[in-house]
């Protein structure tokens, strides 16, 4: 590398007793290109006081001035005596193809990566630009050598910068890199399409050559020796951020909960901390930035000037220092729990259940019968749950009717369900006895090609086995009357006590039971996920938006209060049931509609619908089931925009149809299963959601029942005089 140029200063502003200035130079590493950077030196910093550098690494779209000019990270910055060095996020002044054309890839995209493709290899650098080339285009800055302390340094970052800080600081642990933190990073970018699109451009198609600048994969490699030299890595994420669930191509682009286990497994200590309602900008940075500051404070500050500032550390840090303690006793609970054995475990359970002994023609009046049944001692890799309540959802009728091409008899149906882990088996990491879990229908593994994707929800790492009604060895852990009973999706909540594989279970926040919440939360196992999934991942619902649901069951009730919690400004709520209009006027529905309305007579309900909206709505979402409503929820969008999500499952061998123009003119038809979301992962998250008051979980509850009445909840799913939502069948009553 030529010898860097002399930085020119361009801009310098007194900031909080300090002073913040802008230097540019002609960077060798970034092609020739001039690159511009800020200092923030605190007012206290001299030769004998040198402040320690706090590097900060902005996003995608950003360049040097966003973060010290957004954040107020400057006032914190000089309590603490540190100084802040915020550099560019690609090379500028240099004109590629393709460079301008999308804001993740190219001017503002740099991704913290040395290119090794033409032509960007000449200019994209930015790796080599952080690492090596800026700290010494900051030492040959007289007046900034004087006064920084160039071998007490540490680094944080956002989004693609969260990347490139945890990227460098776990790539260099032998570095003068003290400690690392990252808001909302993007910690896998070989697995998600920001990443991918990135490397692929700058580093070549070869995957193998990405793994280099990704800090999942740099965790995983890090030797012992490495993994003693790094400090804790502190993590904020927000709960309501785009990427983390959605993102501009609706997949996840943090993989945050991912990073955390990775880093579990492979004895790397990190604070991962997931902020309620936080999203994903500077509203989110500037509301933790003092925390991340105070952290880093811990570390860089040496123990004389640590002194002189401890009152002012402690109180900023506390609730840092509080967490940790948390963090402590949640740990020792968990280590308490290791140790609890239920009198059952490594023994045969004798229980009740109710049992689908063969397809319902709705001419019996009970469809299942409570029966005693066996249930064997999980296997290896397996997880056997006392279950305390289950919800009763239309699937199960779907199944029980004999119209599901999977239905397979005798079964134990059910699959909302919330439960105690009773035992494990031998290999089972992620959940132990007495954890609070949700089953999931739809497993997440982590590991097939279907969750490393990106892509979407639909685990497949059972799929074959569970459509058959048994588990992933082939077998069955149900017996009655000496007659195998088969699994039903994987989960058999009607059932006291069921068996799941480890990848079918999410562990969700205990204090469900304190609070007396199971009945809600075993909801949280399909139709409420559904619901507020399809409008937050799968269609991701825009502010100010247009909506119409057809379906007023729970899942199109949570569709509703999901649209009212993304600010859609209008959102029309459609069922031949006029009983339940006011259940969806209390969710959110701002406008109800009969189809069967006398004042409709004859015309097509999307028809009235793209009348009632000038156009037709930006989006519609079908919770019902039939192909007719499926055209309907098309039809009824705007022409050139209008998306329609379809969640209902019709019946085998049905098809749907609509006139080819319907697309060819803008109209887009999409899916949702279980609304997008990574049970392992996401159901977690929405349980605290609900636990934190945003999601209204108990009016869908209308009917609790006990098992042996477990036969009610199909009549009171089929009657049209009360307003059934979801009947909860409490298994122990």
């Amino acid at each position: 590398m030529a010898n860097t140029a002399q930085p020119q200063k361009i801009e310098s502003n007194k900031c909080f007793g300090g002073v913040r200035e802008k230097y540019e130079f002609v960077s060798s590493t970034l092609g020739g290109t001039k690159a511009k950077f800020n200092v923030f030196i605190p007012l206290k910093a001299s030769s004998t006081r040198k402040a320690p550098i706090l590097y900060f690494l902005s996003g995608l779209t950003c360049n040097e001035d966003n973060f010290i000019t957004k954040s107020g990270a400057p006032q914190y910055a000089a309590r603490y005596g540190l100084a802040l060095v915020c550099p560019d996020t690609s090379p500028r002044g240099v004109d590629i193809a393709g460079d301008s054309d999308a804001w993740d890839f190219g001017k503002g995209a740099g991704f913290y990566v040395n290119a090794t493709q033409a032509p960007w290899s000449k200019y994209y650098n930015m790796y080599d630009f952080v690492v090596t080339e800026l700290p010494k285009a900051l030492q040959s800055i007289k007046s900034l050598a004087d006064v920084l302390d160039f071998g007490n340094v540490s680094l944080f970052g956002h989004s693609m910068g969260g990347h490139g800080a945890l990227m460098i600081y776990l790539r260099n642990p032998q570095s003068p890199y003290k400690s690392c933190s990252a808001f909302a990073p993007v910690t896998n970018p070989t697995q998600c399409r920001w990443g991918q699109k990135a490397f692929k451009g700058y580093l070549g198609a070869n995957a193998k050559d990405w793994t280099a600048y990704d800090s999942t994969e740099l965790v995983k490699a890090l030797t012992a020796s490495d993994k003693n030299k790094l400090n804790v890595l502190l993590v904020d994420q927000g709960t309501a951020d785009f990427a983390l669930t959605l993102g501009d191509d609706k997949q996840d682009q943090l993989s945050t909960k991912q990073f955390e286990q990775v880093c579990k497994d492979n004895g790397v200590k990190a604070s991962v901390r997931y902020q309620d309602g936080y999203g994903h900008g500077y509203d989110f940075i500037a509301s933790f930035v003092e925390q991340h500051i105070a952290f880093h404070a811990k570390f860089l500050l040496s123990e004389q000037l640590k002194q002189s500032l401890v009152s002012d550390i402690d109180s900023v840090i506390q609730l840092i220092d509080t967490e940790s303690k948390q963090n402590e006793v949640v740990e020792n609970a968990q280590s308490q729990a290791d140790a609890v054995t239920f009198e059952t475990a490594g023994k045969v359970i004798t229980c009740k259940a109710a049992i689908a002994w063969k397809e319902w023609d709705e001419k019996e009046k009970e469809p299942l019968k409570i029966e005693e049944i066996e249930v064997a001692v999980p296997k290896e890799t397996e997880v056997r749950v006392k279950l305390l309540c289950t919800g009763v959802c239309h699937t199960d009728w779907y199944t029980l009717s004999g119209k599901d091409p999977e239905g397979i008899f005798p079964s134990i149906l059910g699959h909302e369900g919330c439960g105690i882990v009773e035992s494990v088996g031998a290999k089972v990491t992620s959940c132990q006895p007495g954890d609070v879990v949700v089953p999931l229908y739809i497993p997440e593994c982590k590991a097939c090609k279907f969750c490393t994707s990106g892509k979407t929800n639909l685990c497949q790492a059972v799929r074959a086995t569970q459509g058959r009604g048994l588990m992933p060895d082939k077998t069955v852990r149900f017996q009655c009357k000496k007659q195998d009973i088969y699994h039903f999706m994987g989960t058999s909540t009607f059932a006291q006590y069921t068996v799941l594989p480890e990848i079918s279970v999410a562990v969700v926040d205990r204090s469900v039971l304190a609070q007396k919440l199971e009945k809600e939360t075993c909801l949280l196992g399909c139709g409420v996920t559904t619901g507020i999934g399809a409008v937050q991942n799968t269609m991701n619902v825009k502010p100010g938006s247009n909506v119409a649901v057809f379906g007023l069951g729970g899942v199109g009730l949570c569709v509703i209060q999901a649209a009212k919690n993304r600010k859609c400004s209008r959102i029309i709520a459609i069922d031949i049931n006029v009983n339940k209009f006011e259940m969806a006027k209390k969710f959110g529905a701002t406008d109800c509609v009969n189809p069967l309305d006398a004042k409709y007579k004859d015309r097509k309900i999307q028809d009235v619908i793209v009348e009632l909206t000038d156009g037709g709505v930006d989006y519609s979402f079908e919770c019902i089931g039939l192909p007719s409503t499926m055209r309907s929820a098309l039809e009824c969008c705007h022409k050139g925009w209008g998306e329609s999500c379809i969640i209902g499952v019709a019946a085998s061998g049905q098809e749907i149809s609509t006139r080819p123009f319907q697309l060819v003119t803008g109209r887009v038809w999409r899916g949702s299963a279980f609304g997008g979301t990574k049970g392992r992962t996401g159901v977690p998250l929405i349980v605290r959601e609900f636990l934190n008051g945003g999601i209204n979980v108990k009016d869908l509850v209308t009917d609790v029942v006990p098992l042996s009445r477990i036969n009610e909840a199909f009549w009171l799913m089929k009657q049209k005089e009360k307003v059934s939502i979801r009947t909860v069948v409490n298994l122990w009553e």
